[in-house]
């Protein structure tokens, strides 16, 4: 697994929680821009877009388990639990 310096000597969970921290401040940047974002995983190869895939699907789901929201995740919340219902929703093969 070819990994960034930054991350070199770091257990999978340290990785998972940066990478987790850098997306969340990355959204939240004001100039944040989702189309250059989305080309960069469309640009990926097919397989790690399934990865990745794999990946929004299992966050998709862990919002739509929590019990606890309010006004500012709510629709959030709810579109997950639509979403979870869809047949096979989540169900993406390791290719």
């Amino acid at each position: 697994m070819s990994i960034n310096l930054q991350y070199k000597q770091k257990s999978a969970q340290e990785i998972a929680s940066k990478v987790g921290e850098d997306t969340i401040n990355m959204v939240n940047s004001y100039g944040f821009d989702k189309k250059a974002y989305a080309s960069k995983v469309l640009s990926a190869h097919r397989t790690l877009q399934q990865s990745w895939m794999r990946l929004a699907c299992y966050v998709i789901e862990q919002i739509a388990n929590q019990e606890h929201y309010d006004a500012r995740n709510e629709d959030a919340v709810l579109l997950a639990r639509k979403l979870v219902k869809v047949d096979g929703f989540g169900s993406l093969p390791l290719v």
